[in-house]
C-alpha cells in the first residue's frame, strides 16, 4: 500500500503549471473533492476483484452499496432470486439492479417483478451487483475510462457501454425498489436545509405499510424499460493529465493479494 501511497503523491503535486496546461472541455480546472469520486470507485473495484485472496477464482456476483443507503430487509433473498432468473431467462444481463428512483412504487402489483433494460447512469446507479465477468470488460476499456472528460464514474460507465463494450450493459432490474438513496447532504446536493432523518422516516413508512408485499417467492421479467441509452454528454472535472495517469495506475496494479 505505501507503493500506491507514493505514487499517487507522484501524481498530484507536480507543479502547477501541469494544472494550468490540462483543463476540462469547459476550460475548469481539477477540484479534489470531484475528482476522488472516480478515482475510489475504481480503486474499490479492482481492490475487491484483484487484491482479495478469498476472492480467488469467484464468479458470483459483488453487490456494491454505499453508506447512505437504505436496504429493505429482502434485499438479499430478492438478489438471490434474481440470480436465479437472469441465469435462466437473461443471460445476456451484464448486471443486477436491487433499486430505483421512481417516486411512486408498488409493492403490491410489482411484487416479484423484474425489467429488463440498458444500464442508465441517472437510472440504474442504485444496488448494482455484478461478476468478474462485467469487471473484466472494463478493464479492456481502461484507458477509455480514464480519459473520459467527466468526474463521474457511473457517466463514465455509461459512455463505456455506448462506445467500448461492445454488447452494451445490459441490466435485470427489480420494478419496486429495495434500496432507497437517503443521502440528502451529499456531493450534489446544493441546499443547506437537507435533513437525512426526515428521508429516513419516509423510506421507514413505506416499508411498513408495505411489509407483506416483500419476500416473493420467485422474481419474474415483466416487459422491457422503455428508456433508450444514450452516450451522455461529459460534465468535465476531469481533464488533468495527473488524474487520468492515476486512474490508469490502479488497473495495472500487481500487488499480491491479500488475504482478507
Amino acid at each position: 500500500m505505501t507503493a500506491l501511497v507514493i505514487s499517487r503523491r507522484k501524481l498530484l503535486w507536480k507543479g502547477s503549471a501541469t494544472m494550468l496546461e490540462h483543463p476540462d472541455k469547459y476550460g475548469h480546472y481539477r477540484e479534489a473533492k470531484y475528482c476522488q469520486i472516480k478515482h475510489h470507485w475504481i480503486w474499490k473495484l479492482q481492490f475487491v476483484f484483484e487484491q482479495v485472496r478469498l476472492l480467488d477464482g469467484y464468479e458470483g456476483h459483488v453487490l456494491l452499496l454505499e453508506d447512505d443507503y437504505y436496504l429493505f430487509p429482502d434485499s438479499l433473498s430478492s438478489l438471490q432470486l434474481m440470480q436465479t432468473t437472469r441465469n435462466k431467462d437473461c443471460p445476456d444481463c451484464h448486471m443486477l439492479v436491487l433499486g430505483n428512483y421512481e417516486k411512486t412504487q408498488n409493492y403490491n402489483a410489482d411484487n416479484g417483478k423484474a425489467e429488463r433494460a440498458y444500464w442508465i447512469s441517472s437510472k440504474h446507479n442504485l444496488g448494482m451487483a455484478f461478476t468478474r465477468s462485467l469487471w473484466n470488460q472494463i478493464k479492456k476499456c481502461a484507458k477509455e475510462f480514464c480519459q473520459f472528460d467527466d468526474y463521474n464514474w457511473d457517466w463514465t460507465l455509461q459512455h463505456l457501454s455506448t462506445n467500448c463494450i461492445s454488447d452494451k450493459i445490459r441490466i435485470l432490474k427489480m420494478k419496486a425498489t429495495r434500496v432507497f438513496h437517503i443521502g440528502e447532504c451529499g456531493t450534489h446536493v446544493k441546499s443547506k436545509n437537507c435533513d437525512p432523518m426526515a428521508k429516513v422516516q419516509q423510506v421507514e413508512a413505506t416499508l411498513d405499510s408495505n411489509k407483506q408485499h416483500l419476500f416473493p417467492n420467485t422474481v419474474v421479467i415483466d416487459g422491457e424499460s422503455r428508456f433508450k441509452l444514450r452516450d451522455p454528454k461529459p460534465n468535465g472535472g476531469w481533464g488533468d493529465v495527473r488524474d487520468h495517469d492515476l486512474c490508469k495506475s490502479f488497473f495495472n496494479l500487481t500487488t499480491s493479494p491479500i488475504s482478507r
